[in-house]
């Protein structure tokens, strides 16, 4: 039989080894987190010219001179798919409000906790979708406080487009695009191509640069005459508003890195 001070030393020594063992267990390097994200990057243009709120003149397809002082807008329901193998990612709580400002044309977000693999379809849509635009008792970037919900009806504004316009008077007159409901709420799906395709890679954030093209709200399939439509809160040149950054080229995939 053993001593007890022969027990006791062994104890000890088991005691040490215990300790050192989970001494270097700590010192080894984290696990990486098995998800990647992306962040989505987006540039403002009109025509050419990076967007300027303010005094800057542009030109609709109909060659009308116009202003933008306010651009807001509401982007939602981020996905991403592999057509191929059914991997698909949906952004939790996916609403986010964009809000041009005098400092910068370009505006981001991230979108984290994507699952690992290649995705060749990218989609998203413009305008809140219909279980959420039905109540704005919420918050976050839902928070009617930020002057996106109807003070005159439930739900929200999906774009918010305010400026001026001179087809008629060199002081300009109100140039007021306000569109909401839930027809106007539009999704765009974009199939990128193999040389597109984004790969989700653990601790690695990927960049998608989509291009806003202002303009485009105005135009194809349907051109927007200021001179007769100026002021729009509903009804049928919301729709073809709607119908028009839906069909044209408001939003396009730049790049992605």
């Amino acid at each position: 039989m053993f001593k007890k001070s022969t027990i006791h030393r062994i104890a000890s020594l088991f005691l040490t080894l215990l300790m050192v063992w989970s001494c270097q267990k700590d010192q080894t390097e984290p696990t990486p987190r098995m998800i990647g994200k992306v962040i989505i990057k987006i540039e403002h243009y009109v025509g050419n010219q990076p967007l300027k709120l303010g005094d800057t003149r542009y030109q609709n397809a109909l060659n009308q001179p116009f202003n933008v002082e306010k651009f807001n807008y509401y982007l939602s329901n981020f996905r991403l798919r592999n057509l191929s193998t059914g991997l698909s990612f949906s952004e939790n709580e996916s609403f986010h409000l964009l809000r041009v400002d005098e400092k910068s044309h370009v505006l981001s977000f991230e979108i984290d906790s994507l699952p690992l693999g290649t995705f060749s379809e990218f989609e998203f849509a413009i305008g809140i979708d219909n279980a959420h635009n039905t109540s704005i008792d919420r918050d976050g970037d839902l928070d009617p406080t930020n002057n996106m919900a109807w003070d005159w009806n439930t739900g929200y504004k999906f774009i918010v487009l305010e400026g001026q316009h001179f087809t008629n008077t060199s002081e300009g007159e109100p140039l007021i695009f306000h569109i909401g409901e839930d027809k106007n709420y539009k999704t765009l799906k974009y199939r990128l191509s193999t040389t597109q395709e984004l790969r989700s890679e653990a601790e690695k954030t990927r960049i998608i640069t989509l291009k806003c093209q202002v303009e485009e709200m105005f135009t194809t399939p349907t051109d927007i005459d200021f001179k007769n439509i100026s002021k729009v809160s509903g009804g049928q040149p919301a729709s073809d508003v709607a119908t028009n950054y839906a069909q044209g080229s408001l939003f396009q995939i730049k790049s992605i890195e």
